[in-house]
């Protein structure tokens, strides 16, 4: 989104630092000179220093770790009623599994959209408040309780094509559980998610039992500090404190309360205004890598923003900027055999879109890896400006099992996407396939 890379250009402006993208901490300890060390573990960059820090590891969906999940999630699986509901429309069945909040706000915005919603939930009781009540209000919406999936049953032709599910009634014994086979086209799993705190361990920050910082206000004589942890310096915000808003915008507004914090603690610690540790060296490391993936999403964002106007004139103007331009295939992408062709004749192609942040960490991740802007090895596709981009999207999930972007092409062979590209990257795996490719000199 546009206001997001506004407030990074806005934060390095004030002369904020950015880390490589996809690093994983391994833990957080305060060593001798009273400052933290964020260690790094299996990575080029050993640790980072820190005066102050503020946690903001967010949460991870949970599963139901079914056969088919890794092949179904980011496809016709999904965690996010907000986000991918829009995918589906009135000619689809869509299952939700859950009994909580969540599952019940995901029943409420399908039902608007799609033919029928079944709502699965293993128990008989929900802890939502008064769910089935709200549930009645919609008619095209079937609940299945207790009951339980057991099995995702995908298209044969297509392994990231959900066709149905199969449940099992909960009961004491198997033998006398009801079995039940639907046809859905989609599901969403909303069964709550796990904070990514386990690094934590060790720490002397306290986790509630759930895994979610535990926030301990200070309103003592050094200030008013309403989201340090029970470690004094440490502060958080956002879904590894949250597990109820769980929106963007909410845990936009704790960041900003946890970056007041953190000025007004080290001001009263006589720390404020003093730099210390090695990001600034790492920035610099990671130089002309960043930059250029900086300037492409720029690009694409005036693209898209051209596009949405009409204005053609002015759309020549952005396409041509450089060697990665969109829009100029001589065939048709939602045909498989384009998509092949495409991919088949640059070693990088990413299917993508300006306001996705999944998005801007592939690209990043391949600018450190010397795929720059100016590489013309590298395509990358704009599919929100393209004028049949869903389309594409679904000729692309036939063909790779994934809809959702981005879609990283390397070799002719989809990796998958931007926690994909970041997990070859942490593996050490990522540098050796571009090599193969010829995307990248040795």
């Amino acid at each position: 989104m546009a206001w997001i890379e506004s407030a990074r250009r806005q934060a390095q402006m004030a002369g904020a630092a950015f880390a490589p993208p996809g690093l994983l901490s391994s833990g957080v300890s305060r060593i001798v000179d009273g400052t933290f060390q964020i260690a790094m573990g299996k990575s080029s960059y050993d640790s980072y220093k820190a005066r102050s820090i503020v946690l903001a590891t967010g949460s991870t969906p949970r599963r139901l770790d079914l056969g088919h999940e890794s092949n179904l999630f980011g496809s016709t699986l999904h965690s996010c009623a907000i986000c991918d509901g829009p995918l589906y429309t009135s000619t689809h069945t869509v299952l939700v599994v859950g009994g909580g909040e969540s599952a019940l706000e995901a029943v409420a915005l399908l039902s608007r959209r799609v033919k029928k919603v079944y709502l699965i939930h293993r128990r008989i009781q929900f802890t939502a408040n008064n769910a089935m009540k709200r549930v009645g209000k919609f008619g095209n919406v079937e609940v299945l309780s207790p009951f339980r999936v057991i099995e995702w049953l995908s298209n044969a032709n297509d392994a990231g094509q959900l066709r149905g599910a199969k449940l099992r009634g909960v009961s004491d014994t198997d033998e006398d559980a009801e079995t039940k086979t639907l046809a859905v086209d989609g599901a969403f799993v909303m069964i709550g998610s796990h904070p990514n705190t386990d690094f934590l361990e060790g720490s002397g920050i306290k986790l509630d039992e759930s895994g979610r910082v535990i926030l301990e206000s200070n309103n003592k004589g050094d200030g008013k500090f309403t989201t340090q942890t029970s470690v004094p310096g440490i502060f958080a915000a956002g879904e590894v404190v949250d597990g109820l808003y769980r929106q963007a915008v909410t845990a936009a507004g704790e960041g900003a309360r946890a970056a007041m914090d953190v000025e007004r603690w080290l001001q009263a610690h006589g720390k404020g205004g003093q730099g210390v540790g090695n990001i600034a060296a790492s920035t610099a490391k990671m130089g002309v890598g960043l930059q250029a993936a900086e300037q492409r999403v720029a690009k694409e964002h005036r693209a898209a923003s051209v596009g949405s106007r009409g204005d053609q004139t002015d759309r020549n103007e952005v396409e041509g900027e450089g060697g990665n331009k969109s829009g100029e295939e001589d065939c048709d992408l939602v045909q498989s055999s384009c998509i092949t062709s495409l991919v088949s004749s640059h070693p990088v192609v990413v299917f993508s879109k300006p306001w996705c942040p999944y998005c801007r960490r592939a690209l990043e991740i391949l600018a450190l890896n010397g795929v720059l802007e100016s590489n013309p090895n590298m395509r990358v596709i704009d599919l929100a400006a393209h004028p049949r981009g869903r389309d594409v999207q679904g000729t692309l999930g036939k063909m790779t099992g994934r809809r959702t972007v981005p879609n990283v092409f390397v070799g002719g062979s989809s990796i998958g996407g931007g926690d994909e590209t970041v997990a070859l990257q942490n593996g050490g795996k990522l540098k050796g396939l571009l090599l193969k490719a010829g995307a990248v000199g040795s």
